[in-house]
């Protein structure tokens, strides 16, 4: 249990200090210790490698905590998690099922299950598995925000930001704050927009992302002054990021941006050669380097690393990409 704890403060970004992780593997090496046959042990082992990188080692964990317990439902699932963190949605949809079957109302395999169909963009089934798991469980705050981004990835913007609400009224994602911005962002509602985008500031949630939103809505608006103040505190806070964790690319995405965004044309395309190279597989960071490449004007390289997010692991839908208001013509000249 200590172990999964100090793994979940890591996993979620609440302390990225080495020590924290070291300090999930040494209790789950404890627990072993004291029991060498406790499957939730050998899972707690495996997740702590799993978010080093090291998926070989998790999967050796994974495999004797379901090999000790052949029931182990969550040993599955997460089996399941990492073959999608692999990218391999056929093992993982083959791992999650043997979940499914032995625990058919467990609400985590529903979830993770429509989040393959959604990486594998068979938005369809993914809908039919949330409605499912919706019906179980109808306060599950977390289904009705992946309903809200499979609604976005279709372009159905309506149907998003309902389930972005609810998903908020039930607390199942502090991110619904910043995506339902979004959206009112690309509807042209800059007010109901800036109070989400603040709301998921005040949360101390994606206050990177919901900042830089900021600073992009204040561009379309027009207002240069507030656009560049917002671009540059983007630009403080990953700097100060940086600090405890200069390895995270997907935030180096968004100081590449807001870098363009002010004029700073030489550093932000140094990040964006240095995500090129390190991020080839990552659609969403993929996703961002197109969006940068069209605040810089350049509408080739735009065009070619659009491409590649669409083809690669948890990158933009088609739909998502043509209501971008990044790759307007406002923003690509």
């Amino acid at each position: 249990g200590l172990s999964d704890v100090h793994t979940f403060q890591y996993m979620a970004y609440y302390d990225r200090s080495p020590e924290r992780i070291t300090t999930a593997k040494k209790e789950a090496l404890r627990a072993l210790q004291i029991n060498p046959k406790l499957p939730e042990a050998h899972r707690s082992l495996g997740r702590y490698y799993q978010h080093m990188g090291d998926f070989e080692c998790a999967e050796r964990s994974f495999l004797k905590a379901v090999e000790i317990s052949p029931k182990y439902a969550v040993g599955y699932r997460t089996l399941a998690w990492l073959s999608e963190a692999r990218g391999s949605y056929k093992d993982a949809l083959r791992w999650a099922s043997k979940a499914l079957e032995l625990a058919p109302t467990d609400l985590e395999t529903l979830l993770l299950i429509s989040e393959i169909h959604i990486y594998e963009k068979k938005f369809t089934l993914a809908i039919a598995t949330l409605t499912r798991t919706l019906e179980i469980g109808p306060d599950y705050g977390r289904a009705y925000y992946i309903l809200g981004v499979v609604y976005s990835k279709m372009g159905a913007l309506e149907p998003a930001l309902e389930n972005l609400q609810l998903s908020a009224k039930y607390g199942g994602n502090p991110n619904c704050y910043v995506d339902a911005g979004y959206i009112h962002l690309i509807n042209g509602d800059f007010e109901l927009a800036e109070n989400a985008f603040r709301k998921s500031i005040e949360e101390d949630c994606m206050t990177i992302v919901a900042t830089y939103n900021l600073g992009f809505m204040e561009k379309m608006r027009g207002t240069s002054t507030e656009a560049h103040a917002n671009f540059r505190q983007v630009i403080d806070l990953i700097e100060e990021f940086e600090r405890s964790d200069s390895e995270n690319n997907n935030v180096l995405s968004f100081k590449a941006m807001a870098l363009a965004s002010v004029g700073d044309v030489k550093k932000a395309e140094t990040i964006l050669a240095k995500l090129a190279a390190e991020s080839a597989h990552d659609g969403d960071i993929l996703h961002n380097i197109a969006r940068c490449y069209a605040i810089l004007g350049n509408s080739a390289k735009a065009g070619e690393f659009k491409s590649r997010a669409v083809a690669e692991h948890a990158g933009p839908s088609e739909k998502e990409l043509q209501i971008d208001p990044h790759f307007s013509k406002l923003f690509s000249n």
